[in-house]
């Protein structure tokens, strides 16, 4: 049975045509919206699976779940995949399940064992409201006198310049 070596939320997954190194951009472990009910944003599920045999078959679930843990999106490939190589990269773009509340959300990274699933490991997502920006209601102050003064000077080294340069 293949093992989970390690798993990773993250914005963008950029793999090298070449050298088919990866790059993982932006990890993600907690956003803030300004509103609810809003949807989840779309975001990459990194994991690394490692065979312990050349009979191995991997078959996982992504599910995502909210604060009360309800799932409220699932990902489940059609087929398992044999596993050829090693070591098996599976990149996973999650997203667009309706956020409700703020809270802590999970990504749970399952994989299939017989008839059940067995978790292999769960990577929370922290959720929170933006504040109300308090700074657009209010008045804005009149520039200091030194402020306005360094203004002044300013304009008149610009428009000295400009006459120096005719």
């Amino acid at each position: 049975m293949p093992t989970l070596q390690w798993a990773l939320t993250c914005n963008r997954v950029i793999t090298d045509r070449e050298t088919n190194s990866v790059s993982y951009i932006d990890a993600l472990e907690a956003f803030a919206v300004s509103s609810f009910p809003v949807p989840f944003p779309p975001v990459c599920v990194s994991t690394l699976w490692r065979r312990e045999s050349s009979r191995d078959i991997l078959h996982p679930r992504l599910r995502i779940e909210n604060p009360s843990r309800k799932t409220i999106q699932t990902f489940e490939p059609s087929t398992p995949t044999p596993l050829s190589k090693q070591r098996h990269r599976l990149n996973v773009i999650l997203g667009g399940a309706p956020i409700e509340s703020p809270g802590e959300y999970h990504i749970v990274i399952e994989q299939r064992v017989g008839e059940s699933w067995r978790v292999a490991q769960t990577l929370p997502i922290d959720v929170s409201q933006l504040a109300a920006d308090k700074t657009e209601l209010k008045e804005p102050k009149p520039a200091s006198k030194t402020r306005r003064q360094t203004k002044t000077v300013q304009q008149q080294h610009a428009a000295d310049g400009a006459k120096r340069r005719r």
